[in-house]
């Protein structure tokens, strides 16, 4: 007996299930193609291959979010970093405890 699945004890589909396959993946059953939906001018322009402002069309690509160095120059040092320099373009710095941990440290006993 099937189980609910179509298939027959060890994984193996029954009959029935093996036709249902066959007549999904069959391009013979499939309905025709749709019209299909309308290329803008902006699309069909697109962006030369001479243009060197590396501009997108319609704003597509570009970041809306912060980056790292953005944040920090907005909101000061994260707790328990420190820069110290930078390497290349890139901050660079140390960390303690509370860094690793988001827990200030406690001292003592």
């Amino acid at each position: 007996m099937a189980d609910r699945y179509g298939t027959h004890g060890a994984g193996e589909p029954s009959g029935d299930a093996q036709e249902r396959a066959g007549r999904a993946f069959d391009s013979d059953n499939a309905d025709p193609p749709g019209q299909g939906r309308e290329v803008s001018d902006e699309e069909r322009d697109g962006v030369s291959g001479t243009d060197t402002t590396g501009a997108t069309p319609l704003g597509v690509g570009e970041s809306i979010n912060r980056h790292g160095e953005d944040v920090v120059d907005e909101e000061g040092e994260e707790a328990g970093r420190q820069t110290t320099g930078t390497q290349g373009e890139r901050p660079v710095g140390t960390s303690d405890e509370r860094s690793g941990t988001s827990v200030d440290p406690q001292s003592g006993d």
